[in-house]
């Protein structure tokens, strides 16, 4: 065994006594060799080899497009891969006639990825893309059904509707309503309004960063009130929500 040519392997490293391999890294309608090297304390071996014969070379397109808007800016485009799929690559264009032509306002996204999801950024606010996935196989190659997305506004607005729930001692969890343009999310708390406003004395932020709409916070005083809001950036600006408070369980 040279560990030569067509050799590849798969699952370095891990601990289980199974192993899912995608048909994408697989040759089709070929005999296969394999077998499992395992490392102990001191020393490692190969097991004995087996064969399978790979599923035949029967090429489809990838299908159960799925388009996530999450900015005004940005998509996530995801999709089923087909058979004989080994890599893939996202077309989009803002008319079904520059897509398939591959012309006018035509972009393309990922070409070369082996996974099934891409993010797709520099997109336009407030606007509705036709796209498809393209996908090469080892015997042939070809587009998925056209679909649509439509971006969001860029029009920033704060987040909304503040909650407070789960109220304990030293715990709380907050929860808003996104705003539009809202990318990711920061909360902050403080004891007076006035430190939350400047940022000064007993001001905290917690969960800068986050895309969830809902964060668990630790580390509070008991029987204490808390003033909060949430900051959201977007894609070129970014704001806060209006204030809301609650009060901590007694000690």
């Amino acid at each position: 065994m040279n560990l030569t040519g067509t050799w590849r392997n798969h699952g370095c490293g891990t601990t289980n006594t199974a192993l899912d391999v995608p048909a994408s890294e697989l040759p089709c309608g070929t005999t296969v060799y394999w077998r499992v090297y395992a490392a102990g304390p001191y020393v490692g071996g190969a097991s004995q080899t087996d064969t399978f014969k790979g599923d035949d070379c029967t090429y489809s397109v990838p299908d159960d497009l799925k388009a996530t808007p999450l900015s005004g800016t940005s998509v996530k485009f995801e999709w089923d891969r087909g058979k004989d799929n080994a890599w893939f690559c996202v077309d989009v264009a803002k008319s079904q006639s520059d897509l398939l032509n591959f012309t006018g306002s035509y972009k393309y996204f990922g070409c070369g990825t082996t996974a099934t999801t891409i993010q797709a950024d520099g997109l336009d606010c407030n606007t509705r893309y036709y796209w498809r996935v393209f996908a090469q196989g080892v015997t042939d190659a070809g587009h998925s059904v056209v679909s649509t997305v439509d971006t969001p506004s860029c029009s920033f607005t704060p987040p909304t509707a503040l909650k407070t729930t789960d109220v304990g001692k030293t715990t709380a969890t907050f929860s808003w309503t996104p705003g539009v343009d809202n990318i990711w999310f920061c909360v902050d708390t403080a004891k007076t309004v006035d430190d939350l406003r400047f940022l000064t004395g007993s001001w905290k932020n917690y969960g800068c960063g986050t895309t969830d709409h809902e964060i668990d916070v630790t580390g509070l005083t008991c029987g204490t009130t808390y003033y909060w809001r949430v900051y959201a950036r977007g894609t070129n600006v970014g704001g806060h929500s209006i204030e809301a408070n609650f009060n901590t369980r007694e000690c």
